[in-house]
């Protein structure tokens, strides 16, 4: 096997201003999909607090738009989306949403295992996430034993400006955790559509990167 990938290069992208030159992702739908190959079979799994809104962000994914009220994910759920990389590779992605309720943590921990991408998701809003980020971490790096060589995202979500319920994780604070553990950091809100997209593409032409390089390294 070879050697860790190192993610530490650059763990914060501010995705208006160092989005990839080569980057080129666009949708597939599923009926587009029977009938193209599928270079890569991604699964991930979103990790989170039952604040965190890992639901809302997965259901702006997949359907392009905003519902506020989602009922919390019992146990543990999946969808699916289609994409194509850079013109040229299409990608199945099996996304996991674990429910971030206390009494379903530990059962939830047998999803992470042979995942290829984790991703961390906290409300900036609740300083109490904090404690939330570092659980869920170790429970990755407890459940996946090749989780140096795999691409874990830290998100925080919920960013717009709402002066009725400002944020109280800084961002300062947050890239500093992402910094020190070796983390991708980004930030998004459920319901800014466009830029989530923009974002969730970014990230995931990262993880291929990261994924293929693993595989060479592998053979």
């Amino acid at each position: 096997m070879g050697a860790p990938f190192n993610k530490g290069i650059k763990n914060v992208c501010n995705i208006s201003t160092e989005q990839p030159n080569n980057l080129s992702v666009e949708n597939i739908s599923n009926e587009q999909s029977n009938t193209l190959p599928v270079e890569n079979n991604y699964s991930f799994i979103m990790l989170g607090s039952t604040f965190a809104g890992k639901t809302t962000l997965i259901n702006s994914l997949i359907n392009n738009k905003f519902v506020d009220s989602i009922e919390s994910t019992i146990g543990c759920d999946y969808s699916t989306k289609y994409i194509k990389i850079n013109d040229k590779e299409n990608i199945k992605l099996v996304i996991w949403d674990a429910s971030g309720k206390e009494v379903s943590r530990k059962a939830n921990s047998v999803f992470i295992k042979n995942r290829n991408i984790h991703v961390i998701v906290f409300d900036v809003r609740r300083k109490e996430e904090m404690n939330d980020i570092s659980y869920f971490l170790n429970q990755i790096k407890q459940m996946d034993k090749d989780y140096k060589e795999k691409p874990i995202f830290l998100i925080g979500n919920k960013c717009e400006k709402n002066n009725n319920n400002p944020r109280q994780i800084s961002k300062e604070i947050a890239e500093d955790f992402a910094s020190k553990n070796n983390l991708f950091y980004f930030e998004v809100s459920s319901k800014r559509i466009r830029t989530l997209q923009k974002t969730f593409y970014i990230m995931m032409n990262i993880a291929n990167d990261i994924l293929k390089k693993k595989k060479k390294n592998q053979k």
